[in-house]
């Protein structure tokens, strides 16, 4: 259902063997989690958009993630090790519900980009 709808708007998207479907949106590459005990949840990522390269920058992009999960509506900004992840998860009443609202995920993702890397940025530059 995922691959057919995504190639359907344009996208080349595959499964991988660990049940991701990736696919490029804009030079990114994100990727949908299929939760195959779990239908009703739904989950769009971006990951690995901004390196953690120290313990300071951590704190700065802990900051930036928080300020950017608190003003982007349903998107989720946060770290996996040393680098950050910037999703939207959603329930839906029915699997196929997604495609009402795959567009507008994957805005929400690349507007709390925006508010992340603008914060970090600005941080970058007051230091």
């Amino acid at each position: 259902m995922y691959i057919d709808y995504l190639t359907e708007q344009g996208y080349k998207a595959e499964l991988t063997e660990n049940k991701y479907i990736i696919f490029k949106r804009q030079g990114h590459t994100l990727f949908i989690d299929i939760q195959e005990k779990d239908l009703a949840f739904f989950r769009v990522a971006l990951p690995n958009i901004w390196p953690i390269e120290t313990e300071e920058e951590r704190a700065k992009v802990l900051v930036a993630s928080d300020r950017a999960s608190s003003i982007v509506k349903v998107a989720k900004v946060y770290t996996v090790e040393d680098d950050v992840w910037i999703c939207v998860e959603l329930f839906v009443n029915q699997p196929e519900d997604f495609k009402g609202l795959f567009e507008r995920s994957l805005s929400a993702i690349e507007d709390a980009v925006f508010v992340f890397t603008t914060h970090m940025r600005h941080e970058n530059l007051a230091h």
